[in-house]
């Protein structure tokens, strides 16, 4: 029985920037295991070519090379150099907190997947930036919560509604908060502290510098055209587009203005490169210091994580650019990766996700790999698309050269992935990480055959990359009686299952919270101040909000998940600790009925809470059902649907779950809150303002 397991070590360099490591063909002289097995594992130690496709449009076929990414990033960070300002200069004597980071570095990127985003990403990493990449679909107040904690000095955003507008809006926002009274507070921001007044500062810096004529010399706000082809045929570009930032010769005197490459261990580990923000599933977003370190490390782990189980990466990846790269998951496992792997990532279309379109790209570009969000796992187990017996079938799709599916950022049940690798004959991994960590973990093996095998991996997040160590950690405040109780519950429930033929843990460790150990893990959540920044004292500031403690005392990282590890070192996500909650004494983990309720022919889609009983004490389950037959909401004969619904519902789960697991109310819904990446918003379940209808209550007599 695990309770702790470490990865396989490999070495990952400790003295260039992020910058220098993406370009440095790193892979091709890295040992292969077993070269018998993986044969085009490695690039037989030649570079990668500068002439690789690097991104593709993949609606207008423009490209955009390696040797041309690199120059752009390099011409941006010389334009950004003037803009922000010289870089945080590293002293060995830095001790504020551990991060370098300052909001006069930072650059704030608000856009879609599109060919610019890459050269600006690591153009500001070129320059030592701190890259702050934020979602292009946030609403102007939360882009106004962002700009009040990170306060960039230059961002980059689209033309039109969502964009420009959208920013100027949050501008305006945050101006009106500023001048009523304490209305930062509900941002965590005292209205007479130093961030208050740093924030009224950069509001004056924004007010001065927009009265600067478009693309003037230290202007503050760039566009970028989505729908333009930059990188093909492109026409006249507005005056303030990002473009006229590449007008720098690569001269020697513009190179060295440029902060050196080459850096030592500790700077590597403690300048910031990213601020990203963590999802706010159950609060208001935090941002992530993330080091140059953590770049290196998440690109290492992505290309030697699976020697073991079969061909992974070879010197011709192409990949379909489908993940956000606002995102942990689309920016540390696929962007970044792939521009160090040499992988050719072609784009889909700006906009929403069509299916239809990603299969016709992953068919016509020969893709070998593809990162999908949950909701295109599910989309593709029920598509006609692929369905030889639908009139909507594309017969002519070829899947012969994609090796599989990778997907995270919310669970996939285990008959979903059994019923696309019917349909496809691609198995699609798990993968587990956060924003506070990078990747961790991800399923090993590349066929549905392997995965049921001895590893027993379906179900489960996979092994442990490299250079990490995860430890499952019993909750606080749990007697040994009740942690005993609960582990034996779960051996119990797990060898039901397996003798009923589902997936579950072999063995499982006693369950509590998934810590991680990683040289990629964050520096800390943002404080909202620069480490360059004086307080009220005079003293510097720190870069890292200490109240928002993200790790142990012994520095692991405390995900806030509940896990167990099994027999095989898997790692299995069974709740969250901050979600759990207690019915009458009992544990109640709500993904787990999720993923149960998932099951049933009649949903949709499902989520699961607590609602209180004052009368009782204690909290009991509430379930918010998204039904198939969406007349059960709206209907005209509703009511009689849902009471039908109910009953069938009811009478279901019971032989399935301990008596305190049944839902004691179901409340009816269109939709279940979600965010981008498929995760539900379960802060916003209560916000469902629909009948709570009440279900038969169980004796507690009944199957534990």
């Amino acid at each position: 029985m695990h309770t702790g397991i470490s990865g396989p070590e490999y070495p990952v360099p400790r003295d260039i920037d992020a910058f220098a490591y993406l370009f440095s063909s790193h892979f091709k002289d890295l040992p292969n295991p077993n070269p018998d097995k993986f044969p085009d594992h490695t690039f037989d130690g030649k570079d990668v070519a500068p002439s690789r496709p690097t991104l593709v449009n993949g609606v207008t076929g423009a490209i955009l090379g390696r040797q041309r990414l690199k120059d752009d990033a390099t011409r941006l960070a010389i334009a950004l150099q003037a803009l922000t300002g010289p870089s945080l200069k590293w002293s060995e004597q830095n001790d504020v907190g551990r991060a370098m980071h300052s909001p006069r570095t930072t650059i704030l990127i608000h856009l879609p997947n599109c060919i610019p985003y890459a050269p600006l990403v690591v153009g500001g990493l070129r320059a030592h930036c701190t890259v702050c990449p934020i979602s292009s679909v946030l609403s102007a107040n939360e882009v106004a919560y962002i700009l009040a904690k990170a306060r960039p000095r230059v961002l980059f955003t689209s033309l039109g509604a969502t964009g420009k507008d959208t920013v100027l809006q949050a501008v305006e926002l945050l101006r009106a908060k500023v001048n009523t009274g304490g209305a930062l507070q509900e941002w965590g921001i005292k209205a007479d502290g130093r961030q208050a007044s740093l924030v009224r500062e950069w509001l004056h810096q924004w007010d001065q510098d927009a009265k600067k004529p478009a693309g003037a010399v230290g202007s503050r706000l760039w566009t970028v055209n989505v729908a333009a082809d930059y990188y093909g045929r492109l026409g006249t570009v507005a005056e303030d587009d990002w473009t006229q930032l590449l007008n720098q010769e690569l001269t020697p005197e513009n190179m060295a203005k440029l902060p050196s490459t080459t850096m030592t261990a500790r700077e590597q580990k403690e300048r910031t490169a990213l601020l990203l923000w963590s999802s706010g599933t159950t609060g208001l977003p935090k941002g992530v210091l993330l080091a140059h370190r953590c770049i290196l490390v998440a690109s290492v782990a992505s290309w030697m994580r699976p020697h073991e189980v079969g061909p992974w990466r070879d010197g011709g990846e192409r990949w379909i650019a489908l993940a956000p790269w606002c995102h942990i998951f689309g920016l540390g496992t696929f962007l970044l990766p792939g521009i160090c792997q040499g992988a050719t990532m072609v784009l889909p279309p700006p906009g929403r996700f069509d299916l239809r379109t990603f299969l016709e790209l992953l068919s016509k570009h020969r893709a070998t790999w593809a990162n999908i969000a949950p909701p295109a796992v599910v989309a593709l187990r029920n598509t006609p698309f692929l369905d030889p017996k639908s009139p909507q079938y594309l017969s002519h799709l070829d899947f012969s050269s994609l090796k599989g599916f990778m997907s995270g950022g919310a669970p996939v049940a285990p008959d979903v992935i059994v019923d696309v690798w019917k349909r496809t004959g691609k198995y699609v991994q798990m993968g587990y990480g956060a924003s506070e960590t990078a990747g961790t973990h991800q399923c090993r093996h590349l066929t549905l055959t392997d995965a049921i095998g001895s590893a027993s991996e379906l179900g489960s997040t996979g092994g442990m990359f490299i250079n990490g160590s995860v430890r499952i950690v019993p909750a606080e405040g749990l007697s040994k009686d009740e942690m005993k109780g609960r582990h034996a519950e779960l051996v119990e429930m797990s060898d039901l299952k397996r003798k009923r033929g589902e997936v579950a843990p072999v063995e499982p460790c006693m369950p509590g919270e998934v810590q991680i150990m990683s040289e990629a893990l964050m520096l800390g959540y943002a404080s909202g101040l620069g480490s360059d920044e004086q307080d009220e004292q005079g003293k510097l500031c720190s870069a890292v909000d200490a109240s928002l403690n993200g790790f142990s005392k012994d520095g692991w990282y405390k995900s806030g998940d509940e896990g167990v590890l099994d027999a095989y070192g898997n790692l299995w996500i069974i709740g969250r600790t901050k979600e759990t909650f207690k019915v009458k004494g009992f544990q109640v983990a709500p993904p787990e009925l999720d993923a149960l309720f998932s099951k049933h022919p009649a949903l949709a889609d499902v989520a699961a809470g607590s609602y209180h009983e004052k009368e009782e004490g204690t909290d009991v389950v509430i379930l918010y059902v998204q039904p198939k037959d969406a007349s059960i909401v709206a209907g005209t004969d509703a009511e009689y649907k849902q009471a039908a619904l109910l009953a069938e519902l009811d009478a279901w789960v019971k032989p399935l779950v301990s008596y305190y697991k049944v839902p004691r109310y179901y409340v009816f819904t269109a939709t279940i809150p979600k965010s981008p990446s498929g995760k539900i918003i379960r802060k916003d379940l209560h916000k469902i303002d629909n009948r709570r209808h009440a279900a038969p209550k169980v004796s507690s007599r009944a199957k534990l």
